[in-house]
């Protein structure tokens, strides 16, 4: 046992934990905007004018079809070459920087306030969680076509005539059954 008042100081690596840092001079709004910009001229000069004939009656005398075309060629390598410029442009995410001894440490700063928690002085201490027991295995229940001779069986209508009638079990004690029967076929429609 240990004796009481002694620890056994760990000093953990805590890395910060938290939302990623945000990288200056990204921005994914600008990808997005710019292919909607895309989908919104394709759209109304090259799609729009083969469905809505309005449309390309008021079109086609001031920009002819094939300038169209070519404009949506432009654009989209002008967008594309904007879109891989701004990708690649992103800072890398710098490395993770090696922990620092903290004021029990020969070097490294002193104390400062950093950004994760302070790192734990003490072992955490593991509790072993008990198995659980499993129960004992529930009894079936008593199926009611299974009851022995000496049970007493109500039948509801007694009498019945033509027609297919299905039959329900109903206990009602241990030594009374109740037997339903429903007209599932009338007679008429069996002929």
């Amino acid at each position: 046992m240990v004796a009481p008042g002694k620890f056994t100081p760990v000093q953990r690596n805590v890395s910060p934990q938290g939302p990623p840092t945000q990288m200056k001079g990204s921005s994914p709004a600008i990808p997005i905007f710019l292919a909607i910009l895309y989908a919104a001229y394709l759209g109304l000069m090259i799609l729009g004018p083969k469905f809505v004939s309005q449309l390309a009656d008021e079109l086609d005398p001031k920009i002819s079809p094939f300038l169209r075309l070519v404009g949506a060629g432009v654009l989209f390598i002008v967008f594309a070459v904007i879109i891989v410029v701004n990708l690649l442009s992103k800072p890398k995410p710098s490395a993770p920087q090696p922990p620092r001894p903290g004021p029990q440490g020969v070097k490294g700063p002193g104390p400062k306030a950093s950004a994760g928690p302070p790192p734990s002085k003490f072992k955490p201490i593991t509790a072993k969680t008990p198995e659980k027991k499993e129960d004992p295995p529930k009894p079936q229940p008593k199926k009611v076509e299974d009851e022995s001779a000496g049970s007493q069986v109500i039948i509801y209508p007694v009498e019945v005539e033509g027609g297919i009638f299905g039959d329900t079990y109903i206990g009602l004690s241990p030594k009374k059954v109740l037997k339903l029967r429903s007209m599932v076929v009338e007679p008429e429609y069996l002929s």
